[in-house]
């Protein structure tokens, strides 16, 4: 049988204030403000919504210098 060298190994999880294991409940409580705030608000429109608008010849043209 193998012998622990370093006892602090097996007590560590006991050292501190809370407990090892908790409750899944006392968990999601805890961690849902930090979900909260770090939520990303997303646009109100589709990164493609350009792509449904009608295209200016003209405008193009002008815009690369290709105009008479």
């Amino acid at each position: 049988m193998r012998m622990l060298k370093d006892p602090g190994l097996f007590i560590a999880p006991f050292v501190n204030d809370t407990p090892p294991l908790e409750h899944p409940e006392q968990g999601a409580r805890e961690g849902a403000p930090f979900i909260a705030d770090h939520i990303v608000r997303v646009t109100d429109r589709a990164f493609d919504d350009f792509a449904a608008t009608t295209t200016d010849v003209a405008r193009n043209r002008q815009i690369l210098g290709l105009t008479e």
